[in-house]
């Protein structure tokens, strides 16, 4: 990337020069455009056939991928499963800037007045007066409802207004995760193996046509983990450049000592400076716009979802690993020491301050109005410790110079922090049951799948011709791809804990992040189809096993023709796959035993 840079840069610096030569008496901002597209259309003759398939054969599977998505994307012409809370939010952000009550006494059928009445084109609904009377409290950041609400300001309060958003998001992901996979695992294959895996994976495609935060969640932090990557090799780009640089001028003040130093059987790579700051640490890097990025995504993720703020941390020593290991490779004496005092600042304010500043900028609705929940609460002591006993005899100190802090903070950032206190309260001791919750442990054997829609016979189901039909949306993935990501993993932490394989354990990193901080909440009412947030990682886990089934590029042709036969027999049975299940991703009306034929097991609905 960075010596591409350089290239088109001498390029459109070689063609000003012509330009101002040959035509010296016109404008300076006319010579400039022509020497922009000379250097564009010198980039573009220059670029390989492996670079101009690495981005047109992941186009075409987006576009595929989105046609599917967007096809019938108002069916079902009703609010399906959380969309009763996450379409109305979106739409109250629009109108007041937080969420607000709606009226929803329940009739006979146990489907909520304002949902009928939204469907039928009434829109006003909202519960009480415009003061804070009718504010609503909300159990996650508006980061997600925001998202939402962008589709419903152009096409209204409408099944497509709501799910455009969403649906464009899962589109876009099957684009961004071939991208990292290419950069990732270096094959243009493999990143289009990944997108094609993403793009037929069940789950992804269900949540990619319902307005819930789950899958803007997991764009946001691919988003971030594809910018963490960028930042890996901006940084060690930078880093390597900024060291050589620093060893010439020592070479050409101490010309004794490089000539002595060239007569060792070192070489170049292992030539050692002289003690000092710089030369025994590194130089450091302040520039990272990447990793900027990447906080951003992050930020955005958490915003839009609690369980996205785990990446933060992951990432986080995940960049300093990469770090670590870009210092050695540089054989510089204290790669430890120089990864703590010349990286660890300006990481952190790169990755954690930016991701700060757009979690708390994703609140800005509720900032300037006054009406929001808890606005005007007059807290002057926003936590208080939970429980008894040793836990809160822990936390009380913490807690209370927390209060102390807080307490000579504005009223506007008292009532914010009390209102987190509120969101970590129930997010945390949330445990009502539910037929369809489950254990994380069970989630990637499909164990308990939820049921997002279902219409019967009875029900209203039009266009049967049978006794008995159905229209359902089960929110699954495909089992093709979750059940071989199960060895996947197990591939993928061997790789990384004893090859030392960077790519494994950037993989590893994701999961770890996305996956474990579930397992702190088994007591919670969760369900399986959260794990759309570490489906990414599943698929690159089974892209870097594919990639291994194909073999190396120097390996004989019977072993390429062997692992070649086997990736593509795997991807026609994902296809195939699928395509049996896709009438109950979609609500598809069909015969009553045709639906029963794809609910394999009777936990599953």
């Amino acid at each position: 990337m960075p010596s591409q840079a350089l290239r088109s840069a001498d390029v459109t610096s070689v063609a000003s020069a012509s330009a101002a030569r040959q035509n010296p008496g016109q404008p300076l901002a006319t010579a400039a455009r022509r020497s922009v597209r000379a250097g564009l259309a010198a980039r573009w003759r220059g670029l390989t056939l492996d670079q101009w398939l690495g981005w047109l054969a992941p186009l075409a599977i987006t576009v595929i991928a989105g046609v599917m998505r967007f096809r019938n994307l108002a069916n079902p012409h009703a609010f399906v499963f959380d969309e009763t809370y996450y379409a109305k939010d979106a739409w109250a952000l629009l109108k007041f800037g937080h969420e607000r009550e709606w009226q929803d006494s329940p009739d006979t059928k146990d489907i909520n007045e304002a949902n009928v009445a939204i469907l039928q084109g009434n829109t006003e609904m909202f519960r009480g007066p415009t003061g804070t009377d009718g504010a609503s409290f909300i159990a996650h950041p508006p980061a997600g409802k925001w998202v939402i609400a962008i589709g419903e300001w152009h096409w209204g309060l409408t099944p497509f207004g709501w799910r455009v958003m969403v649906a464009l998001l899962g589109t876009l992901s099957i684009l961004m995760i071939a991208r990292i996979a290419r950069r990732l695992l270096g094959s243009t294959l493999l990143g289009c193996i990944a997108a094609t895996l993403l793009a037929l994976d069940g789950l992804h495609f269900v949540e990619s046509r319902t307005a819930l935060l789950d899958l803007i969640l997991m764009f946001f932090a691919l988003a971030g983990f594809g910018f963490l990557l960028l930042d890996r090799d901006f940084h060690r780009w930078w880093l390597a450049r900024r060291h050589r640089r620093a060893t010439q001028r020592h070479r050409l003040k101490h010309p004794d000592a490089s000539a002595a130093a060239a007569r060792r059987p070192s070489g170049i790579g292992r030539y050692r400076l002289p003690a000092g700051w710089q030369q025994s640490f590194g130089p450091g890097v302040w520039f990272r716009p990447f990793l900027v990025l990447s906080g951003v995504m992050l930020g955005l993720a958490a915003a839009t979802k609690w369980s996205g703020a785990p990446f933060v941390a992951v990432f986080g020593v995940t960049v300093m690993a990469w770090n670590y290991a870009a210092r050695r490779s540089l054989h510089i004496r204290r790669p430890a020491l120089g990864t703590l005092l010349r990286d660890s600042v300006p990481a952190f304010l790169a990755l954690v301050g930016s991701a700060a500043l757009a979690y708390t900028a994703s609140w800005w609705g509720w900032f300037v109005t006054d009406t929001g929940h808890k606005r005007h609460s007059g807290i002057t002591r926003p936590f208080h410790p939970e429980g008894e006993g040793v836990k809160s005899a822990l936390l009380e100190p913490v807690i209370r110079a927390a209060n102390a802090a807080i307490s000579h903070m504005p009223e506007v950032w008292r009532d914010w922090f009390a209102y987190h206190q509120e969101m970590w309260h129930f997010n945390s001791t949330l445990n009502s049951p539910h037929p369809y919750q489950s254990n994380p442990w069970s989630w990637l054997v499909l164990g308990r799948p939820v049921s997002f829609f279902y219409e019967g016979k009875d029900q209203g189901v039009t266009g049967c011709g049978a006794d008995q039909c159905s229209r359902a949306i089960l929110g699954i993935g495909t089992p093709a791809i979750w059940w071989a990501s199960i060895l996947a993993i197990v591939v993928v932490v061997f790789c990384w804990a004893l090859r030392r394989d960077w790519r494994a354990g950037a993989i590893v990193a994701g999961l770890a992040a996305s996956y474990l901080p579930w397992f702190g909440f088994q007591g919670r009412t969760i369900y399986a189809f959260y794990g759309v947030i570490f489906l990414p990682w599943l698929v690159l886990a089974l892209t870097y096993c594919l990639g291994l089934l194909l073999g190396p590029r120097g390996a004989s042709p019977t072993r390429r023709v062997f692992g070649a036969g086997m990736v593509g027999g795997y991807l026609l049975l994902v296809l195939l796959n699928f395509v049996y299940f896709y009438p109950i991703f979609t609500a598809e009306v069909i015969t009553y035993q045709q639906w029963a034929n794809r609910i394999w097991f009777p936990f599953w609905i």
